[in-house]
């Protein structure tokens, strides 16, 4: 069955790119099906992929602007199972266009039935911020991932943010979720970082990620050589934890299932 997952935060610098494009590769190698969409303008993803430039012919821009049919803006990668739709944004008139498509909020959520039984996961990245854009991906979505930087700033940063989600849900998207909290460039000899993770998991019980994505070298030098660190480094640090991540996603969509099947009714948790 589908899954959608925005990948969201209001703050930029947090790893929520390099959280989409390794996630997406991860449970790609997995074997499972991926779409991931570029809602970002800036168009890191795209690139983060082999999809440079003068291959975006078509991207979302055409989706929110000009209606194309979703599955005419695909574009496979180098990794079997995963897709994406760049963001071909390259004017500050075309980003404009397409915030002012996107407050129809409609358009990328009914796109997607034409997709509904070609993959398994659907991914967005987000903006780092609470625009129309970012409301159209959360409003698609089933779920949602907020990375967090190990930082007092980054910890502090998603109040607002948390709120949003609220509203979506009590006005668009009545079903969104968090599916976890997750912790980006943590070092794990700092006090702060440990710090970080015990606050969250204590504010948040249940819905921090119990994998940590580490500060890496191999994460900040992929996107330079247009791939995912699972092609660049595999061995590397970062390149493992996203892998560890998709196999936490995976197991707890499973558990999920099992309690659906079971007939378990699960409630939304009141902070969300």
């Amino acid at each position: 069955m589908l899954k959608k997952i925005a990948i969201a935060s209001q703050k930029g610098g947090v790893g929520k790119t390099t959280t989409s494009v390794n996630l997406a590769a991860s449970l790609a190698i997995l074997e499972r099906r991926i779409l991931l969409i570029d809602l970002d303008p800036q168009g890191c993803a795209g690139i983060a992929c082999g999809i440079t430039n003068n291959r975006a012919m078509r991207g979302i821009y055409d989706l929110f602007v000009k209606k194309v049919p979703i599955v005419e803006l695909i574009y496979r990668t180098e990794i079997p199972y995963l897709d994406i739709i760049p963001a071909n944004i390259w004017s500050n008139i075309a980003e404009e266009e397409m915030v002012q498509g996107s407050k129809n909020r409609s358009i990328l959520a009914n796109s997607l039935y034409e997709v509904t039984f070609v993959y398994d996961y659907i991914l967005f990245d987000c903006p780092p911020s609470l625009s129309h854009i970012t409301v159209a991906g959360i409003t698609a979505a089933d779920s949602i991932i907020i990375p967090v930087q190990s930082e007092y700033y980054s910890y502090h940063a998603f109040e607002s943010f948390i709120k949003l989600i609220r509203t979506i849900r009590y006005g668009l998207n009545p079903s969104i979720e968090i599916e976890g909290f997750l912790l980006t460039m943590y070092d794990p000899r700092t006090r702060l970082s440990a710090n970080i993770k015990q606050k969250l998991r204590q504010r948040f019980p249940g819905k921090v990620f119990n994998i940590v994505i580490p500060r890496s070298a191999a994460l900040a030098e992929a996107p330079a050589y247009k791939q995912p660190a699972i092609l660049f480094n595999i061995s590397s640090a970062g390149a493992q934890a996203y892998l560890r991540l998709a196999e936490e996603i995976i197991t707890s969509e499973e558990k999920s299932k099992e309690v659906m099947d079971a007939g378990v009714d699960v409630k939304h948790s009141s902070y969300e």
